[in-house]
């Protein structure tokens, strides 16, 4: 996947040292636009803050330009993890992921209050696969400890697409689908190979 990528200073603060005989910068707001092989363009802004020691000291009387910002965020390795955020997000979109869920077990509680065999914890496995046949899993389990009367369902009425509605409105949907955009991405994209032998 070529991509090009952009980083743009928005706006930074200056403060001054404890003693007083330096300025530092303090803040700097930044944007992190990357495009890739179709139309898929992301920008991300982030905000960086530091202290008079991890700050980016300004020389007497010389005016801060932005690609001393940049290049600052840079050598210290602000930039890169946003990149590889951004590029994981982009992959997902250049090669689609459909995801499906995998119901191992559920555990149900007899009896809780007016209701019988709640169900408390959902087992389960969350796959995604992308256009190129790459595939990711993730393991866990939800837990339930609501009796709310609206959403009991008598346990023999369950089905499958219901469950799995149940675990699609998880809180913590969109962190599981980035651990798996992340993984195939790092399959695609791997630090680490290994080679036969060369002789």
């Amino acid at each position: 996947m070529n991509t090009q990528s952009l980083i743009e200073i928005d706006s930074y603060v200056l403060s001054l040292s404890s003693d007083e005989t330096f300025e530092f910068v303090s803040r700097i707001d930044w944007t992190y636009s990357i495009t890739g092989n179709s139309v898929h363009i992301l920008n991300k802004q982030v905000t960086s803050t530091f202290n008079e020691i991890s700050g980016y000291k300004k020389p007497p009387d010389v005016e801060i330009l932005n690609q001393n910002l940049i290049d600052y965020l840079r050598d210290n390795n602000f930039i890169s993890s946003v990149q590889k955020d951004l590029l994981i997000i982009l992959n997902a979109l250049e090669y689609p992921i459909t995801y499906r869920w995998y119901i191992y077990e559920m555990q149900v509680y007899p009896k809780a209050g007016v209701y019988e065999n709640f169900v408390t914890k959902i087992i389960w496995r969350y796959n995604g696969v992308n256009s190129l046949n790459l595939e990711s899993n993730v393991e866990g389990m939800t837990t339930y400890n609501n009796f709310d009367e609206d959403e009991y369902v008598n346990y023999d009425n369950l089905t499958e697409s219901q469950i799995m509605n149940w675990l699609e409105n998880q809180d913590n949907i969109g962190n599981l689908k980035f651990k798996i955009e992340r993984d195939i991405y790092d399959k695609m994209n791997p630090t680490v190979i290994t080679l036969p032998l060369p002789w």
